[in-house]
């Protein structure tokens, strides 16, 4: 995790941080952060909405 994740979970008190990359693999980075292809961002957008993408990425990790 960078100084710059860190600071953004603490000072925005998120529960979870997203990184979307053009990569092919989904896979969590840390324990509260995800990294996520930008080719799935419209199923992960639909996701979001439906509230399971961090049921299903809390259960990956």
């Amino acid at each position: 995790m960078t100084k710059s994740m860190r600071i953004a979970l603490d000072t925005l008190h998120l529960d979870h941080l997203w990184i979307i990359y053009p990569g092919r693999q989904q896979y969590p980075a840390h324990d509260k952060i995800s990294v996520l292809p930008l080719r799935d961002l419209a199923a992960i957008r639909d996701q979001l909405r439906k509230g399971k993408l961090w049921t299903a990425m809390k259960n990956s990790v």
